[in-house]
């Protein structure tokens, strides 16, 4: 009798030693889904949602709403009244045919006096563009539209104001296009130094490989 009940108190003790195991790796497991802890940081396998200070869903770098949508943002200071890039299309240039589609749909803040102070200003620009290219990869892009744009939103419009937002594009090669945004601003009280935030969404089709949004 004495054997049969130490055979079932070490039959329970290994039960319950292989529940606690089983319970730990939930917890990993679950944690790699919610917060990364455990997740790998590059890589195909690489976490990217995470949560802020506040408990928000957050991304880290492009996000991939199906396989033909990427969305990212990005952020340039930018020199006064001169185009400048702030970020670049980058399609397929390998062997294989070239051909594909893709539009970019953004929303632009532009900012004055970036750095704040009194005299400080802001201006917002949506718009869209398309491209194409070739079997041989030789690249075509329309005019940037634009959708709607506000007027200047200035703490002091005689002394520091932005009076206008310009997108145009440039094929840098027939597989890079870069986006430039001109920021002009008037009045010579306090510090022009403009910027500009974007949030660009592209859609693509027929690419042998995804293009890439990066910052220029």
């Amino acid at each position: 009798m004495s054997e049969l009940a130490d055979a079932l108190i070490a039959r329970v003790q290994a039960l319950e030693s292989r529940l606690a195991h089983l319970e730990a790796l939930e917890y990993v497991a679950q944690a790699d889904l919610l917060d990364g802890l455990h997740a790998a940081t590059s890589g195909l396998d690489a976490h990217v949602l995470a949560t802020g200070a506040s408990g928000q869903a957050r991304v880290d770098g492009a996000f991939l709403q199906t396989e033909n949508c990427i969305r990212d943002v990005f952020y340039k200071a930018v020199t006064d009244g001169a185009a400048t890039a702030v970020f670049t299309v980058t399609t397929y240039s390998g062997s294989e045919t070239k051909t594909g589609f893709w539009a970019i749909r953004f929303h632009a803040l532009a900012v004055s006096n970036r750095g704040g102070g009194a005299n400080v200003s802001a201006r917002a620009l949506s718009g869209q563009f398309a491209h194409v290219n070739s079997t041989s990869g030789s690249p075509w892009t329309t005019a940037v539209s634009k959708t709607t744009e506000t007027a200047s939103a200035s703490s002091w419009s005689s002394g520091r104001d932005i009076t206008s937002i310009e997108v145009t594009t440039e094929h840098t090669s027939d597989s890079v296009t870069t986006v430039k945004f001109t920021v002009t601003v008037s009045g010579s009280i306090g510090d022009d130094a403009p910027a500009v935030l974007v949030n660009v969404e592209l859609l693509w089709r027929d690419y042998v490989a995804a293009p890439v949004l990066a910052a220029a």
